[in-house]
């Protein structure tokens, strides 16, 4: 039991916020497979697996981010701290939400519980790391697009998942506070990108630049304003985020592949998801070729993803048993 202990104290150390970004790239893919079985008509368990299985691993890191602050508390507290780990803090709340999402058609009651429970999450760590941020500006070489994912990413999510249920006038409240974070975080993210390149261990994150005109997208959709054209601005500016992201994408795939990566897959999913919803139902055979290539290219990324996780995660099994054999 001492030796478990100590793999568990070990273990828990390693364990980071910024995992729980698999989560949203899961999810994305389970939800445009969703979409793809209204659409074209495959079967809906491809994307309801692919969901159970996001659930089930979000429940394990869930169980890891717990256990990393009842047995390492100063590690976890290291983190909350951190200028940029403490930005994918901001991913727990999102979860919940997202989660919701998944409940929804099984169970309506759990997925209103873990929709209040995410949403709250969201909204009183988006108030508490804006606060550290004015009160604490950080450095300029800590400025990444991470930034986006306390307030930006949480209450875009918020947003479209107070749609699912109806709440439309929430949704837009959220849907406010998601706009104005982006517009005011972009311009400082952006002036950092031009005056200062960023390094090779923080240029995953340049994928999640992405996200939140997709998200937006997604959430005004899910809030019924999928007559506006502001929809197709949204959807015109996270295809040519991605692709920017694409010409960066060669040189990612060169360096040794890290769980960070999957910090560009749920604007991919979400990019395609709103084509989907979109130009789903045109009747333009060219809306059609272009939907499928991005779903094909949304799969095959995210594939990529699950494949080399998989492989990082039995070398690290492999590691932790080499380690307990020799002691």
């Amino acid at each position: 039991m001492n030796k478990l202990y100590k793999i568990i104290l070990k273990e828990s150390k390693l364990f980071r916020a910024s995992y729980l970004s698999s989560i949203l790239g899961l999810f994305g893919l389970g939800n445009i497979w969703r979409e793809a079985h209204l659409l074209w008509g495959v079967s809906k368990w491809i994307g309801e697996i692919v969901l159970l299985f996001t659930a089930f691993i979000w429940v394990l890191l869930i169980l890891l981010f717990i256990l990393k602050w009842i047995v390492n508390y100063k590690e976890a507290i290291y983190e909350l701290n951190h200028p940029i780990k403490n930005n994918y803090i901001g991913l727990l709340g999102v979860t919940f939400l997202l989660m919701a999402v998944i409940a929804f058609p099984y169970s309506y009651k759990i997925a209103l519980i873990l929709f209040v429970l995410g949403g709250i999450t969201q909204f009183i760590y988006g108030i508490f790391f804006t606060e550290r941020m004015w009160l604490k500006t950080p450095k300029f070489n800590f400025i990444t697009p991470a930034l986006y994912l306390p307030t930006v990413a949480g209450n875009f999510v918020s947003a479209l998942v107070a749609g699912l249920f109806g709440f439309n006038t929430l949704g837009m409240l959220f849907l406010g506070i998601g706009f104005f974070s982006w517009f005011s975080l972009e311009s400082i993210i952006m002036n950092r990108l031009k005056k200062e390149s960023i390094s090779n261990d923080l240029k995953p994150t340049l994928g999640i630049m992405m996200a939140p005109p997709a998200i937006a997208g997604a959430a005004s959709i899910s809030l019924n304003l999928n007559e506006s054209p502001f929809i197709y601005f949204l959807i015109g500016y996270a295809l040519f985020q991605f692709l920017i992201f694409s010409r960066i994408l060669p040189s990612l795939f060169k360096e040794q592949f890290k769980l960070s990566f999957w910090a560009f897959s749920f604007g991919v999913t979400t990019t395609t998801y709103i084509c989907l919803k979109t130009f789903g139902n045109s009747n333009d055979v060219y809306y059609t070729y272009f939907i499928v290539a991005v779903f094909i290219l949304a799969n095959l990324l995210i594939f990529y993803l699950i494949v080399n996780s998989i492989f990082l995660v039995i070398r690290k099994l492999m590691n932790i048993k080499t380690t307990t054999n020799e002691k």
